[in-house]
């Protein structure tokens, strides 16, 4: 009788008000999309682009946790969506797992993200599986908000030192999926013959450790970090100790860059931010021996807030990035309005990449994933910039948000070198003297590296739009493409609609 009770009131809740239905605790988004894609594939294999563009996908089902107390925030989600393989090889009208076998189309690989967090006015801190960003832009050198996830922990200091000022150190450490690791062994041994420093791994693992000073003046921010790839050998005090100077460590297993980063408001309302990141990877001259002359990126743009408002969307929030761990940068008044920006970013073909004796201390982690019934496949994803060396990406972006509307659209002009285009981050050392066939090289004939380098020229739209009619109910239409001006067959147009609620 109790129980027949609380599902009459729990009903009646939630026809007046559908968060209360959970007891504003648990939520379970609904999200079905009915699309229209132009072409599947049967050969080529699965990249990067691909993979990004999946992982930020509307989710058919999702089921979890979100609730927040005085600063904590305890969140779990538990995504149902068609897996990698049922949506590579073959027309997808529908982003619901069905088929004639559920158990091949539907994607076992959750949670998505699950941590606890803390934060306050001085302190960040979070531990579990959650997306992390460092740098001013919207694609960042040394940790990208588009990388899947990482399981580790974070942990943010910013406590302000005097009005409109503050202070800011972040340490960052997380690990590498090891059942990838372990998988990926059988197609590389590092304990092989053909290994240039034999026994050189001590146990199969990949750790990253990140740490980041900087200081925030009233109209400048600048920083300076060091990311740290822990490879190898096991992970101490001494090659994770967030106060010390990696670069000093000189230990067998590390791969260490240091970037740099500074950005600033301009205007007379502030509503210009221009920024800059520079990161560097173990740069040695062409004299030196595995010299790796072209080992850094270069990320520069500009946002411009053209107006604001005070109105909050109204509607449920269905942004997969939105718990990104990130620093806190300058704070712009208004809650909506229009922002227009232009990033571009250039990786160099050996950024993120050391010699060949040493595939496992690359810039890059691992996911493992379900495919099907007894399937498997492990994917590299790049823990910096998300499509990787010997690439140049030129986006324009445009976000408009108001009471109902949330229009969220990037164009990107994407040009992939002969390295960057494969499939793999295991890319070889450099060897002897600048040869044409990166994608830029500033010692040879600009021209002809740039026509004989590029591999591939892609233009990349993409809008989302969200119409909020409740709280919890959002319609929403989406248009996605990857036109590959060099090989036209090879590109891809997405269209797609569906209905978002939130309960």
């Amino acid at each position: 009788m109790k129980f027949r009770l609380f599902i009459v009131v729990m009903s009646v809740l939630w026809m007046y008000r559908p968060s209360y239905a959970l007891l504003k605790i648990g939520f379970v988004d609904i999200f079905p999309t009915v699309r229209v894609t132009s072409r599947n594939f049967k050969v080529e294999s699965i990249d990067r682009l691909f993979y990004t563009q999946y992982h930020l996908s509307p989710k058919a089902f999702v089921v979890g946790i979100d609730y927040q107390i005085v600063g904590i925030h305890f969140f779990v989600a538990l995504d149902f969506m068609r897996n990698l393989e049922a949506e590579f090889y073959k027309m997808t009208w529908t982003n619901l797992p069905v088929g004639k076998n559920l158990a091949a189309s539907a994607s076992t690989n959750f949670p998505s993200e699950g941590f606890i967090g803390y934060h306050n006015d001085v302190i960040t801190a979070s531990i579990g599986r959650r997306r992390a960003h460092l740098g001013p832009g919207n694609h960042g050198l040394m940790l990208s908000r588009y990388t899947p996830y990482f399981d580790g922990i974070w942990l943010s200091l910013h406590p302000k030192t005097r009005e409109n000022q503050r202070f800011f150190y972040t340490f960052f450490l997380a690990a590498d999926d090891t059942a990838a690791l372990n998988r990926l062994w059988n197609a590389f041994d590092p304990y092989a013959a053909d290994v240039m420093q034999l026994n050189r791994y001590q146990q199969r693992t990949k750790f990253l450790a990140v740490h980041r000073i900087g200081y925030q003046f009233e109209f400048l921010k600048f920083g300076i970090g060091e990311s740290s790839i822990i490879s190898g050998i096991p992970l101490t005090f001494f090659n994770a100790n967030p106060m010390n100077f990696w670069h000093n460590t000189y230990e067998v297993g590390l791969n260490v860059t240091l970037g740099f980063d500074i950005e600033g408001v301009i205007g007379k309302k502030r509503n210009i931010r221009l920024y800059g990141e520079f990161l560097l990877d173990d740069v040695k001259t062409s004299v030196e021996p595995g010299g790796n002359p072209l080992a850094f990126g270069l990320s520069l743009g500009a946002q411009w807030h053209v107006f604001e408002r005070d109105e909050e969307h109204f509607g449920p929030n269905f942004d997969y990035t939105r718990n990104t761990l990130q620093e806190g940068g300058f704070n712009f008044t208004g809650k909506s309005g229009l922002v227009l920006g232009f990033q571009a970013v250039w990786a160099t073909r050996y950024l993120y990449s050391r010699a060949m004796d040493d595939p496992l201390g690359k810039f890059t982690f691992h996911n493992q994933l379900q495919l099907g019934v007894g399937h498997w496949s492990v994917l590299e994803n790049y823990i910096g910039f998300t499509h990787g060396p010997d690439s140049v990406l030129l986006e324009f972006q445009a976000d408009y948000i108001d009471k109902n509307w949330r229009i969220q659209s990037t164009f990107g002009i994407f040009l992939w070198g002969e390295s960057g285009r494969a499939n793999s981050g295991f890319l070889p050392t450099y060897q002897g003297n600048i040869a044409i066939g990166g994608l830029f090289d500033p010692i040879n004939d600009l021209g002809n590296v740039f026509l004989s380098g590029v591999e591939s020229v892609l233009l990349l739209p993409k809008v989302n739009v969200f119409y909020a009619f409740k709280r919890w109910l959002s319609v929403y239409g989406g248009f996605s493409a990857e036109i590959d001006i060099l090989h036209i067959t090879q590109s891809r147009i997405t269209v797609e609609s569906g209905v978002a609620m939130r309960f």
